[in-house]
């Protein structure tokens, strides 16, 4: 998913569920998402939820990369993508997308891009997201001040 900063900077979320209970196992977030960052965070889905049989996905070029695909076969997960133009053969993490972009990016306005945290007890990885303000709180923050 790709949505843009306050400030205009585009961003994008890469958002895993699981088809059987249509649960999300995980959300990704950074300026650029390539396949070695795909395959990163996979690999933390893998070792929370289990290796999954397969992976349903789009066409995007970090997916159909020979470095993803190849990592794909070695962990002996099975590709499936849909065919371009298609979004309803992927109908669960569209609605997923949709929820996502109304509840979330939509109600909120992000103002810093996002930003990797390191838990100084574990050393463990947390993607977190500063600046947060709610839209109707950051619109009548502008109308006080120009008042």
């Amino acid at each position: 998913m790709r949505d843009t900063l306050y400030s205009g900077r585009v961003f994008r979320t890469l958002n895993v569920i699981d088809e059987a209970n249509r649960g999300a196992l995980g959300i990704d977030i950074a300026v650029s998402i390539p396949a070695a960052r795909v395959i990163a965070f996979l690999t933390q889905m893998i070792d929370l939820h289990d290796r999954p049989s397969a992976i349903r996905c789009d066409n995007g070029p970090e997916l159909t990369s020979q470095t993803f695909t190849d990592w794909c076969k070695q962990q002996d997960i099975e590709l499936r993508f849909i065919q371009p133009g298609k979004p309803d053969q992927n109908a669960y993490i569209e609605r997923f997308n949709r929820t996502y972009r109304e509840e979330v990016l939509s109600a909120y306005l992000f103002d810093r891009s996002t930003r990797t945290a390191r838990s100084p007890s574990n050393g463990s990885s947390a993607t977190t997201r500063s600046g947060r303000t709610m839209r109707w709180e950051a619109c009548r923050q502008r109308v006080t001040a120009s008042s």
